[in-house]
């Protein structure tokens, strides 16, 4: 990738649109960064373009830390990069710690070799290095983010010896862990033992951002005692793997948002991060999708009032199936009710409840064993107990490990489950930007036309009718109509 004079200028404007977008080595240093780097820019001549940091790794360069480009938003692929895309969700969760390519590529149903070529032309680096890049900068981040021992950091980040962690990261960043952690300008701490304690992680979205929209959206919908929020905060009980505790982010500035866990989830952060890009959507580009939205006239207007507007995603697949099967044709307010009655019934209570937060959503494990019947009872009909219960079977199993294509086609053979209901979890749970819940009379209403003719109206906005779907919910919320 070439040094390109219209890149070189969002460097020297440290343009946090393309933060994440593309990463340049500096080749006088050997150092590679984001193109928000606040030290000091380098001549353009000095400049070596990547479009991965995997890809600038493989040249030589180590990683800034300065502007640390572990930190920075992931982009986001289209089109022929979708079979990148889910991937690179896979190697996140470690399919690649201990698993082959060849595996990787028969459960995308592609050929290595294509998978292979694809990450060459998406990332200019192959899936291994993708693979050994991420683990890398998931321990950089844990060495700045958290008191974890360094074994503990070995651990979490995929590796399952010590002696190839401090091999890997020396190579990497000519610096041992121990090293990196002494050298970190603020003086280290050890985090006080017991529930009480806290981490903090740091998400960065691309401008525009409209945080506080996102922001009240869940808080309108949270479930009290597993959820709570405001416009610039929300709070929540997760599980993530056998790790679980309480979570809060609140919104600083624009574009940064803060998270801070409870101590029991030190070992998950590098899935809580990764799963919480997709909740908060800071990935998103924003000028690409308000731009194709603008090319209808009913949508041009909400963009221009809400330019940045996110899709406000879901921790968990199963619960965000389980809600678009409870909000079918009712309110969100009635929607709320039933999900706490829910959660009061089959929810376990968090071990030390923090952050105003006291028990997690219902996991698909405590649905199975509750039967249809116990589910019911929780106020959710016959009906929608059924089609819960179902689709916890499906989850318990592993449905939500499986490529987005295969999920939402289970989902929809399940009776009870119709186009209104995959979409809604596709687009919220699934964290599909083109995801759009079928036959929504909100949409409808706000375009003034049927709801056939809102989803034939929101073809021509592919691959972003979510976000399509987004200003349309908003905009009802506003007391506003397109027609």
């Amino acid at each position: 990738m070439g040094t390109n004079a219209s890149m070189y200028r969002a460097i020297v404007a440290r343009d946090p649109r393309y933060d994440g977008l593309f990463f340049f080595g500096v080749r006088t240093t050997g150092i590679y960064c984001r193109p928000v780097c606040s030290a000091r820019t380098p001549k353009e001549s000095s400049c070596e373009l990547f479009a991965s940091a995997s890809s600038a790794e493989d040249a030589g360069y180590r990683a800034c830390f300065v502007c640390r480009p572990e930190l920075a938003p992931h982009a986001r692929l289209g089109g022929a990069g979708r079979v990148v895309e889910e991937a690179l969700e896979a190697i996140e969760r470690g399919s690649l710690d201990e698993g082959t390519v060849g595996a990787l590529a028969a459960r995308l149903d592609v050929s290595e070799r294509t998978l292979r070529r694809a990450f060459l032309s998406e990332l200019g680096a192959s899936p291994h290095s993708v693979a050994a890049s991420r683990r890398l900068a998931t321990a950089k981040r844990l060495l700045h983010d958290t008191d974890l021992s360094i074994v503990e950091i070995a651990l979490a980040s995929g590796y399952r010896s010590l002696r190839r962690f401090n091999a890997a990261f020396v190579a990497r960043f000519a610096k041992s862990p121990s090293a990196v952690r002494a050298s970190l300008r603020s003086p280290r701490r050890r985090a006080p033992s017991g529930p009480s304690a806290e981490i903090e992680a740091k998400l960065f979205a691309r401008p525009p951002y409209r945080g506080h929209d996102l922001f009240r959206y869940l808080a309108a919908r949270a479930i009290p005692s597993v959820e709570r929020g405001d416009e610039a905060s929300y709070a929540r009980a997760v599980r993530f793997g056998g790790a679980e505790g309480a979570l809060r982010a609140r919104l600083e500035g624009e574009t940064r948002i803060v998270l801070s866990l409870d101590a029991t989830l030190a070992t998950a952060l590098p899935a809580v991060v990764r799963v919480a890009r997709r909740v908060f959507d800071t990935d998103a580009r924003p000028d690409v999708i308000d731009e194709v939205l603008s090319t209808d006239r009913a949508f041009e207007g909400l963009v221009a009032a809400r330019p940045g507007l996110r899709v406000p995603g879901i921790f968990d697949p199963f619960e965000a199936v389980v809600r678009a099967i409870v909000g079918q044709r009712i309110s969100v307010t009635a929607a709320r009710t039933c999900l706490t009655r829910f959660a009061e019934a089959l929810g376990a209570p968090l071990e030390a409840p923090s952050h105003g937060v006291e028990r997690h959503f219902p996991g698909a494990a405590d649905v199975v064993r509750a039967g249809p019947e116990v589910v019911a009872r929780a106020g959710l009909g016959p009906q929608k107990a059924s089609a819960i219960v179902e689709v916890a079977r499906l989850a318990a199993e592993g449905l939500f490990s499986s490529p987005r294509d295969r999920v939402t086609s289970a989902l929809a053979d399940v009776r009870g489950i119709g186009g209104f209901t995959v979409g809604y979890a596709a687009m919220r749970g699934l964290f599909d930007p083109d995801g759009f819940p079928s036959g929504d009379l909100v949409i409808a209403r706000v375009l003034g036309v049927s709801p056939a003719r809102a989803e034939a109206r929101v073809e021509a906005l592919r691959p972003y009718r979510a976000y399509a779907a987004l200003h349309a919910y908003t905009a009802s919320a506003g007391g506003r109509s397109l027609s």
